[in-house]
């Protein structure tokens, strides 16, 4: 119990494991078809939105060795694509 381990220049503590939790994580994905009918193929014109409200969600932390302290880095914000795909 409160025992520290060392593995390969790290410290452990054993009873620290699992005590920590990520934030919450949510968001919006929103997508728009539009789908037009040749002979042979099909042509979808499409908009999407991903994080639509713009959440910001925690993508990892690391270690900055340069502020000697931990950094977060998030995942992308709001991010409209648009595009076409043909389908045969």
């Amino acid at each position: 119990s409160g025992a520290v381990v060392a593995r390969g220049g790290r410290h452990h503590r054993r009873d620290r494991v699992n005590a920590e939790r990520q934030p919450a994580y949510h968001r919006l994905d929103v997508r728009f078809d539009h789908r037009r009918q040749f002979e042979h193929v099909n042509l979808v014109s499409f908009v999407s939105v991903f994080n639509a409200y713009n959440r910001r969600n925690l993508f990892r932390y690391y270690w900055s060795t340069r502020r000697n302290r931990t950094g977060r880095a998030d995942q992308w914000g709001f991010l409209p694509v648009g595009g076409f795909e043909l389908e045969f």
